[in-house]
């Protein structure tokens, strides 16, 4: 847990200072509001992913439950098994979040950001936020996944939700190169804009491979940079205050 949380810290901190220098968009509402807003929601999510730990141990030992055991696979092979198998399983979990109703109330609360920086990765609903731990835990301890075989999948999870969420432009032929496999800014940019054709796409956590697979990937050679984000529906000042956002699951 104490590497995880260095990892934020130090992503935050450096994406932070590279936005300004590197930005792809213009922000264009107050920064200071929705950093309160953010890192409000953060605060309290980390708060629940504090247990993810005890969650895992809880999990991943033997038991009736277990309809395969990844132990016996070793370290290796467990963990590249992990990173695939993890990729995949959220990349659906992101999809029905789009696509069920009552998932997409939690969910939304990630999409009514009006803007977009590294921040907007910590913009979730902490229903959304506690459903998935449950969810995820259960199937970590359905395969026999260990905490050292997750534990690069879950670090590299949270390099790429950073990132991912940051406005940072890079040259556009390394990102035209890196997005054949990896969801770069420009690609998850996409699936934050504020037309719903373009924010049903593009699910993909690390890879792009599954968008591809499954027929969601528009491509930022396709796609023009969004001319905005968030959803029509919760635009205003209100909206955005941090008691409307724990609020919007039941508006």
């Amino acid at each position: 847990m104490e590497l995880y949380g260095l990892v934020t810290l130090v992503g935050v901190v450096l994406l932070l200072a590279l936005e300004p220098v590197l930005a792809r968009n213009s922000l264009h509402h107050s920064r200071l509001d929705r950093w309160c807003n953010n890192i409000g929601l953060a605060f309290t999510n980390e708060v629940i992913r504090f247990f993810l730990p005890l969650a895992l141990a809880l999990v991943a030992v033997d038991g009736p439950w277990q309809a395969f055991n990844a132990s016996s696979l070793g370290l290796l092979w467990g963990t590249l098994l992990a990173f695939i198998i993890m990729d995949f399983s959220l990349y659906w979990v992101h999809r029905f979040s789009h696509e069920l109703r009552w998932l997409w109330r939690l969910h939304r609360t990630h999409h009514s950001d009006l803007d977009m920086d590294v921040t907007t990765s910590f913009r979730h609903h902490p229903g959304e936020v506690g459903l998935k731990l449950i969810l995820m835990s259960g199937f970590i301890g359905l395969l026999g996944f260990t905490p050292a075989h997750l534990l690069t999948y879950v670090l590299l999870h949270r390099c790429f939700a950073l990132w991912s969420h940051s406005n940072i432009r890079m040259p556009e032929s390394l990102e035209r190169q890196l997005a054949k496999v990896l969801v770069t800014p420009r690609v998850h940019q996409i699936h934050h804009s504020a037309w719903q054709p373009e924010t049903d796409s593009n699910y993909g956590q690390v890879l792009t491979l599954w968008d591809r697979l499954f027929k969601t990937y528009l491509s930022p050679d396709q796609v023009p940079c969004p001319a905005r984000f968030g959803l029509e529906d919760f635009r205003s000042d209100e909206d955005q205050r941090l008691s409307a956002l724990f609020a919007q699951p039941i508006r």
